[in-house]
């Protein structure tokens, strides 16, 4: 496993939910049986979110009913809520992604949640993961800096992740959501929780706004890490 790097790609969700020309979901399942074809194993191809809110992804049921089965595929669903972990649950996905930001601020613009309630949802969406049988992976999104309220302290991501885990989460995402980061803070929140957590149990999200995210995946994979979000043509 440790030469081995795995890259999940989340151009269907990531990428697409942002661009204000909405992709037919017959054009989403074909790019998701190119994708397949090229090699691609990992993928989060949806999140169960409210239409209104992300209208992109309203068609998540029926682009998963599309989506290519073969053997040795693994599919991911992003879940903001206990109704979408349902609703993800319900559509057969067996790892959900959780979301989870580091400040007040960016839980709100994001969930309509304080970080303390955003905190406490994650918690009953992994324990109800738990008793369906369910994967959970949660991401601390604004791990480096928030879009809002600018740099945050290394120990804020860590003391979140540590809460996540204790809550039974199996994996956890650190998400440079803005691309604000740079690789000596990659080292500085991943080096203690990869010596605590071990580093199969993380994944790394990056955006490359300020072209770094190429040095911190490199950081990243150095620390031990071999699990990677990419998205298809830079989305």
């Amino acid at each position: 496993m440790k030469d081995r790097a795995i890259v999940n790609e989340v151009g269907l969700r990531d990428g697409l939910q942002n661009q204000p020309v909405t992709v037919g979901t017959e054009a989403k399942a074909a790019i998701a049986a190119a994708l397949v074809r090229a090699g691609v194993r990992y993928l989060e191809p949806v999140s169960f979110v409210s239409p209104k809110a992300i209208p992109q992804m309203a068609d998540a049921a029926a682009l998963t009913a599309l989506l290519p089965r073969d053997e040795g595929l693994h599919y991911t669903a992003l879940v903001p809520n206990l109704k979408g972990y349902q609703l993800a649950r319900d559509a057969g996905y067996p790892t959900v992604a959780l979301v989870l930001s580091t400040t007040d601020t960016f839980n709100q613009r994001n969930l309509n949640m304080s970080l303390e309630q955003a905190a406490a949802s994650c918690e009953a969406i992994i324990q109800a993961a738990r008793a369906d049988g369910v994967a959970t992976r949660t991401y601390i999104s604004g791990a480096f800096a928030c879009p809002y309220d600018g740099p945050v302290p290394v120990t804020l991501p860590q003391r979140l992740t540590e809460r996540m885990f204790q809550a039974g989460s199996d994996e956890v995402a650190i998400a440079d959501t803005i691309g604000a980061g740079n690789p000596q803070q990659m080292k500085d929140i991943m080096a203690p929780l990869i010596r605590d957590f071990g580093a199969d149990r993380f994944y790394v999200h990056l955006h490359d706004t300020r072209g770094l995210a190429a040095a911190m995946a490199w950081a990243a994979l150095d620390l031990g890490v071999r699990r990677f979000d990419a998205s298809l043509g830079g989305l």
